[in-house]
């Protein structure tokens, strides 16, 4: 009889546990984010990614800027090399 009654406590416990646990879940967990917050995410992401990639595209611009800067300074000491 004791056994049954053992049996029947640590049901009860162990079942107590889990719908503690299922409620806890349920009602202490984040909720589902709403649209706009999946798209105000989505547009932080491509407002990052736009900026990354204008950091890059001034980055090419000042190199291609030197190179240039470069190339003029050759032409101008090709052409006074030819000249002399």
């Amino acid at each position: 009889m004791e056994k049954k009654a053992l049996a029947r406590y640590l049901a009860v416990i162990l079942l107590s546990g889990l719908s503690f646990t299922a409620v806890a879940n349920t009602t202490h967990s984040k909720p589902a984010p709403i649209l706009s917050d999946i798209n105000a995410q989505g547009i932080s992401n491509n407002t990052k990614g736009i900026h990354n990639n204008t950091k890059r595209i001034i980055y090419i611009n000042k190199k291609i800027g030197e190179i240039d800067s470069e190339i003029n300074q050759m032409t101008s000491n090709f052409s006074n090399d030819i000249e002399n």
